[in-house]
């Protein structure tokens, strides 16, 4: 059998028998497993996956564990390397490097680090910074993602709020557009277009 292939099996092997397993007592992990998967893999694993890997007893097991897990994830087999497993700790070098740098946070943990991992880097980043009606802002675009399950176009928008502190996720539903308003403009509808305008014009977050 294709050793690819065996590792692959042996991975969904894993995920079947779990699914009827217990919850057991789990023993503590060894420090570079529980980095691989708070860490390394923290946004790629699934809650299987996650499940049957604290079940896992001994250190072989998780060896072949992690093996199989990459493979699985592998889109060129042929190869002698795995360019899905290159790419995400290319990315979180990057996040580590490019947005743990003023935060409190390593860049993993940040709300931009967490989305570059998970879907990559944006096409064009917009930054709104020094303007007086709004907090700052940063808006990432993203096109062509539709093979990937998402729209084939779409924004994310991250803001500091208050002004301050790390730059997190914007939520229009949970944070509103109010949230993006600077303290120099009262609150209202005046205000609210003011600084939608100050981004896009007339087209809103």
């Amino acid at each position: 059998m294709d050793k690819g292939l065996s590792v692959r099996v042996f991975l969904a092997a894993l995920l079947a028998i779990g699914m009827f397993l217990p919850a057991a007592d789990q023993t503590p992990l060894p420090e570079r497993y529980k980095k691989w998967l708070e860490e390394d893999v923290v946004y790629l694993t699934t809650p299987m996956e996650k499940q049957v890997f604290l079940q896992l007893e001994s250190d072989r097991e998780r060896d072949l564990f992690v093996n199989a897990f990459w493979k699985q994830r592998d889109p060129i087999t042929l190869t002698d390397h795995n360019e899905f497993k290159d790419e995400h700790y290319r990315r979180i070098e990057y996040a580590n490097k490019q947005f743990g740098r003023l935060s409190s946070l390593p860049g993993w943990k940040t709300d931009r680090g967490r989305i570059y991992i998970s879907i990559g880097p944006p096409l064009t980043i917009n930054r709104y910074e020094g303007f007086s009606s709004i907090y700052p802002v940063e808006v990432w675009n993203y096109q062509g993602m539709a093979e990937y399950g998402l729209p084939d176009m779409f924004r994310i928008v991250f803001y500091r709020k208050f002004g301050s502190g790390d730059y997190v996720l914007y939520s229009p539903s949970m944070d509103g557009p109010r949230s993006l308003i600077g303290s120099s403009l009262s609150i209202s509808v005046d205000a609210e277009t003011a600084a939608y305008n100050e981004i896009y014009g007339n087209d809103p977050i």
